[in-house]
């Protein structure tokens, strides 16, 4: 038989504990509830009281059975609220020993990360011969490839080359730095009025402006006008009227593969009008002069 004084304050203390159970979240505060608040036990936690509920029942279920034995109805509410109590206190405890046992798992891990990381082989450090040598050798292989391709480039696609010499004024003036395209003739034939460059003898090579074409017939007259197959050229480069036909003052009749050079500066230029020069052959042609890169304030491209 509990006492009267005890049986009061466990009254008072069930009201929160119905309040309690009546919610939704059994782990919800009392009092208002807030706008936003970030749950005091996890789900995991939820879940572990939700199993422990069960036996929480069978307990309050005893302490029911026990107070109504008693005999008194106010008995057996105390009795009731004081095993509902009871209950909750047991929800309580297992969850934080749950938590507990949640926080000791992770520590443990964390322990054995730590451990692992400390046992891990530290990266075998270099010397400083095996840096230089290893920077050495990178240099080595970036001045290789540089080269290859600056000779690849320059044999077959394009290459810069300088006026020496005044045969081309005023289409092209000595020290000018020009850009050949040596790809163009692999797959077509130079034009009338292509500026090429060709060897002439070693390590000197021609500028000069294609005027013939193969199997045409060439000739210059004594007023320097140029006949192409008996008809008048139409062209405008020749700096100044010829005064030297040379060979051309005959007709002359050109081969397959063969091509008539002229310097736009004719009175100044050794050409095809001389023996010194001749037929230029197409395999001789190393390229298609197609701009001028220097002097800058005469950039531009060459037709």
């Amino acid at each position: 038989m509990y006492k009267e004084d005890e049986i009061e304050e466990s009254l008072e203390l069930c009201k929160d504990i119905d309040i309690y159970f009546e919610r939704k979240n059994p782990f919800e505060p009392l009092g208002p509830k807030p706008v936003r608040r970030t749950p005091q036990y996890s789900e995991e936690d939820i879940a572990v009281a939700n199993d422990v509920k069960e036996e929480n029942i069978t307990v309050a279920n005893d302490a029911k059975e026990d107070a109504a034995v008693k005999g008194t109805d106010r008995i057996t509410t105390a009795d009731n609220k004081v095993a509902d109590n009871m209950a909750v206190n047991h929800t309580r405890e297992k969850v934080d020993a749950a938590k507990h046992a949640k926080t000791e798992l992770s520590i443990e891990k964390e322990k054995n990360t730590i451990f692992e990381a400390e046992n891990l082989e530290e990266p075998k450090k270099t010397s400083k011969v095996e840096e230089y040598t290893k920077f050495f050798l990178q240099m080595v292989g970036c001045f290789i490839i540089a080269y290859l391709c600056a000779f690849l480039i320059t044999s077959y696609v394009v290459q810069l080359d300088y006026v020496m010499g005044t045969s081309m004024e005023n289409t092209l003036m000595n020290k000018d730095c020009l850009v050949v395209n040596k790809f163009v003739y692999h797959f077509s034939s130079p034009d009338r009025f292509d500026i090429v460059i060709f060897p002439h003898e070693t390590d000197t090579y021609y500028i000069k402006r294609i005027i013939g074409l193969p199997g045409e017939t060439v000739q210059i007259k004594e007023d320097g006008t140029i006949w192409i197959d008996g008809e008048l050229l139409e062209e405008n480069y020749g700096k100044e009227p010829i005064l030297n036909p040379g060979n051309a003052i005959e007709p002359l009749e050109l081969g397959d593969n063969e091509y008539f050079v002229l310097g736009d500066n004719r009175n100044e230029s050794s050409d095809s009008r001389f023996d010194s020069v001749g037929m230029v052959h197409q395999r001789d042609i190393l390229g298609k002069v197609v701009a001028r890169v220097f002097p800058f304030q005469r950039m531009q491209t060459i037709d």
